[in-house]
């Protein structure tokens, strides 16, 4: 089952795209985070916002990947890193 994903980076920006499937959809919010790095001007800021977006993958291949399944919509915000994943197709 494919799904659309959407993201927001607090003070950096949000974007949203299709994926194939959760796990798809971790890899493109940690992409995201690491192409975002330029926005930070310190190591520090930038290391904390991949640390929350690395606690928001691990609860979206958990309880997101749940609730995708029964093709239901997750959303989780984790400091200034947010994510809504919505199932498309049959659960």
């Amino acid at each position: 089952m494919g799904l659309y994903m959407s993201w927001t980076i607090d003070h950096v920006g949000s974007a949203g795209q299709n994926v194939k499937d959760v796990e798809a959809a971790g890899y493109a919010l940690m992409g995201s985070v690491e192409r975002a790095r330029r926005a930070f001007g310190a190591e520090t800021s930038w290391q904390r916002v991949w640390d929350w977006a690395a606690l928001l993958r691990d609860q979206m291949l958990d309880a997101g990947c749940k609730a995708v399944q029964r093709g239901e919509q997750w959303s989780a915000t984790v400091g200034g890193v947010s994510v809504v994943l919505i199932p498309r197709g049959d659960p």
